[in-house]
């Protein structure tokens, strides 16, 4: 015993603290990790101690290792064996190294319950405060409901700093355990009373959280918030409150107006910024049916906004944008101070500006925020092109063009003809000889494409000042521009100088042949070959089409300009048929020419889409007509039907027309109707009335029925409804494709009686296989079907039905359904027939014998037997 405690006290002699172990670790440099883990490896072997000295400090170093990165909650054991011990400094140890390395899913922290219990009740205010730091930083659902009674008890507390402590546990357990809601909010409203103002302000403080999570909860407070808020002068106190106050008038409407001179005050007098922005932040996120406080409000945003502290413009732009959700005009007013927030070095504000920008286009101002948006982007700063900000210009701009801008109906910026003449000229054109001189993203080219089109097609107003723009295009991508002769008004080919061709080809890595991207080549295409009747110069608009150089090499864009130049031709026709003049004459004769040379040219293109319609077009063209000194038609009725085929215009379609109709259901099954049950039900009884009408018509006119061809009796009542329910049967079971089914082997009948439900099997089958012995034929040759020999079949032996039988086997292979099992039973007795016919009535029985002798096998073998080669086989089929 006595050797037990020597080496105890001399372990802990010898034990290594805490300030040693890290200048240790501070001298193994080299070999760090190695040696770290070599002494976490001896502080768990010191944990384990029963020496509670020396426990405590191997508890103590495994904060250290907790930093490092080791996990520790291996010891979570030894850790709240230390918690629990009586002396302070190793409770205080205890405590602070499970608050750091443990979590609220450690297990074993339900051992701490008792230990807490007992903590929070002691006489000693240290070990309650030590417990209570403990609480903020770890609790889970059942450690608070334990401990909550205890810490509502230390709101009461006749030390301030344990109240102030206890008010913020007690938010922490209600976060993990709010059925204490009711319970401790009387003694939390207590505490907006106490006389110090650190326990008011954490009052004040978790209201205003409760407030931010659950409004409701904190609407019966709201008085005495109010007076705090009325008579404070602590800033930071004015600024929780406000908060509270931001999320109480989303649920009270009554408190904005009760607000309203209280915050006008605040925003009139205050001079320190972090209230005065809270109160603005109060106006737009809870105050925005109070108009006077709303404009004091954007007032004062507007004077941050010249500040030169970016956090404060950020945060002015940011409650501006709550602001114009409601009060547009209001934020509009102040417009040349968000404008000049464009040009900010700081990228953020700079996307927070724009982004308000986009919120304050209307139809009344858009020209003007696009003018002085197009200035942005033509300007060159040195932030223009950081992260893309020039994207986001020019996205902006064509966004407010679009069609359903932010959801509207139609274009809700562009109204009339000189509105949609203004937006084609200035924007889309100007951002395509933008594109000439700075290239910008392709997605945004592709967007000038669509909505060009897409406006052309919506608005005929515009469609003439669109083909004018097309046949520019053109020609710019060749690095030519068409300007117009003041002397006879026309448009004539002027060269870019080629300087800045070189500058602009330098500048982009390009060639002069590629200027335009190829979309809005196709779009320029499409534009003059589905409207060329507004196009004033054909032979302007040929050459710009098919001359060289228009799209890149082996470019399948030809074709679409090859289907213009012949939509192009044809609609010259028809104004000279029209019309007539020497000027339609001389513009059909240069275009014949040239298109004959230039399809001719395209037939050898390597690319295939474009040889083909090379090779159609010029085949047509050198058809239809032929040129002798004039251009003459050789086929005028042609000619009429080609152009018919371009006459009717193209229309919008909507792009959410598809979403209107209404789905079908893909849950039912795959063999289940798609008709509902009164739709089946209405559509069986109009067949069936029609099948009834046409039975009482047969009858009025003394016409045999259909049923009656096989079989010479009359038939009863009870065998017309019979058939009625079979035919039925058969109709239902055409839209089943399991309606192939194995029937049960009905028993042997009589010859009569055969005949008679051979007449009743299928009333389909019968009244198509057997027709009548009237000359119409129809129904047989539509089928498929030959006429059966009825005359000869009438003159034979009844019990005869060989050859019959056969005849009616191949002509049930032409029918759309067809009941194998009953054609079966027709095929099986075949044989049987034969001995039977031929024998008298008196070996009947002897026969039957026999066959009943028969072996299994030989039965099976007779139901086997295959048909013969110059017939299909029935089940293959």
């Amino acid at each position: 015993m006595t050797s037990k405690r020597l080496n105890a006290a001399t372990s802990g002699f010898f034990q290594q603290s805490l300030q040693d172990l890290i200048r240790s670790v501070r001298a193994h440099r080299r070999d760090e990790a190695e040696f770290l883990a070599k002494k976490f490896a001896q502080v768990q072997q010191e944990c384990q101690s029963t020496d509670s000295n020396e426990k405590a400090i191997a508890v103590l170093k495994l904060l250290y290792f907790h930093l490092q990165g080791y996990n520790v909650s291996c010891e979570a054991f030894h850790i709240i064996e230390v918690m629990s011990r009586q002396e302070w400094w190793m409770k205080r140890t205890g405590y602070l190294v499970a608050s750091v390395a443990l979590s609220p899913f450690t297990d074993v922290l339900l051992l701490t319950i008792n230990s807490l219990k007992k903590d929070l009740s002691n006489v000693q205010s240290l070990n309650a405060s030590l417990a209570l730091s403990f609480l903020s930083c770890i609790v889970n659902e059942e450690m608070g409901r334990e401990c909550v009674s205890d810490v509502s008890q230390l709101l009461s507390s006749p030390r301030p700093y344990i109240r102030k402590k206890a008010i913020f546990v007690v938010f922490r357990i209600l976060l993990v355990y709010p059925e204490a809601t009711h319970s401790v909010l009387p003694r939390l409203k207590e505490r907006l009373e106490d006389s110090d103002t650190c326990v008011l302000s954490a009052a004040v403080t978790v209201f205003a959280e409760l407030a931010k999570r659950n409004p409701k909860l904190v609407v019966p407070f709201i008085p005495r918030l109010y007076q705090i808020l009325q008579h404070s002068s602590n800033n930071w106190m004015s600024i929780k409150i406000l908060k509270a106050f931001t999320f109480l008038c989303q649920v009270e409407s009554r408190l904005s107006k009760k607000l309203l001179p209280l915050i006008q005050n605040m925003l009139k007098n205050t001079k320190a910024k972090s209230l005065l922005f809270e109160c603005c932040r109060t106006v737009a996120c809870g105050m925005l049916d109070q108009r006077e406080a709303v404009e004091l409000c954007s007032e004062k945003l507007s004077l941050f906004l010249s500040e030169k502290d970016p956090n404060l413009k950020y945060l002015s732009l940011f409650l501006m944008k709550k602001l114009e959700s409601s009060f547009p005009v209001v934020i509009y007013r102040h417009r040349d101070i968000i404008f000049d927030c464009l040009d900010d070095p700081d990228d953020a504000i700079r996307r927070r500006a724009l982004d308000l920008v986009r919120r304050l286009i209307s139809k009344s101002n858009f020209k003007e925020i696009a003018r002085i948006l197009m200035r942005k982007v033509r300007e060159e700063s040195q932030w223009l092109d950081s992260r893309g900000f020039r994207d986001l210009l020019i996205r902006t701009l064509l966004d407010a063009g679009s069609y359903s801008f932010n959801d509207e109906e139609g274009f809700p910026n562009l109204s009339s003809a000189s509105d949609f003449h203004w937006y084609l000229c200035s924007i889309l054109h100007g951002l395509v000889k933008l594109y000439i001189d700075d290239k910008f993203s392709m997605a945004h080219i592709m967007k000038i494409a669509g909505q060009f089109v897409d406006i052309v097609v919506r608005v005929e107003s515009c469609r003439k000042v669109a083909v004018n723009i097309a046949l520019e295009w053109l020609w710019l991508s060749r690095g030519n521009k068409l300007v117009v002769d003041t002397s006879t008004g026309m448009l004539q080919v002027m060269d870019i100088p080629s300087a800045s061709l070189m500058n602009r080809g330098r500048k982009n890595g390009t060639t002069t042949s590629t200027l335009l991207a190829e979309p809005l080549l196709f779009a320029a295409c499409w534009i003059l070959g589905e409207y060329s009747n507004y196009v004033e110069q054909p032979m302007l608009a040929w050459k710009g089409l098919l001359s060289e150089h228009l799209f890149a090499s082996h470019s399948s864009g030809y074709r679409l300009a090859i289907f213009a130049s012949w939509k192009l031709f044809l609609q010259c026709w028809k104004r000279f048929h029209q019309e007539g003049g020497e000027e339609s004459l001389e513009s059909i004769r240069e275009g014949f020419l040239f298109l004959q040379r230039a399809l001719c040219g395209m037939k050898t293109s390597p690319e295939p889409s474009v040889q083909e319609r090379a090779h159609l077009f010029y085949s047509l063209l050198t058809c239809l007509w032929e040129y002798k000194d004039e251009v003459i038609v050789l086929d005028d009725v042609a000619v009429k039907e080609l152009i018919n085929v371009f006459e009717k215009p193209l229309k919008p379609v909507d792009p959410t027309a598809q979403s209107k109709y209404q789905p079908f259901e893909w849950d039912k099954k795959w063999n289940e109707s798609i008709l509902e049950d009164e739709e089946r039900n209405e559509m069986f009884a109009v067949y069936h009335r029609a099948i009834q009408e046409e039975e009482e018509e047969e009858e009025r006119r003394g016409l045999p029925s259909d049923n009656n061809h096989i079989s010479s009796f009359p038939e009863t009542s009870q065998e017309k409804t019979g058939q009625k329910v079979s035919s039925k049967s058969r109709l239902h079971s055409k839209d089943d494709p399991f309606y192939i089914t194995t029937k049960k082997k009905k028993k042997s009948k009589s010859r009569k009686e055969k005949s008679k439900v051979e007449a009743d099997d299928d009333p389909f089958e019968d009244s198509l296989v057997f027709a009548s012995p009237s000359n119409d034929e129809t129904v047989q040759v539509f089928m498929g079907l030959e006429k059966p020999p009825l005359e000869t079949w009438k003159e034979k032996n009844p019990y005869e039905k060989d050859v019959v039988q056969e005849e009616t086997m191949e002509s049930k292979r032409g029918l759309e359904y067809v009941d194998i099992s009953s054609l079966q039973q027709q095929i099986e007795p075949l044989e049987e027939d034969v001995p039977k016919a031929a024998s008298s009535r008196p070996h009947k029985k002897k026969h039957a014998k026999k066959h009943k002798s028969r072996p299994k096998g030989e039965k099976k073998a007779e139901k086997d037997i295959q048909p013969n080669n110059n017939e299909e086989s029935l089940i293959q089929w």
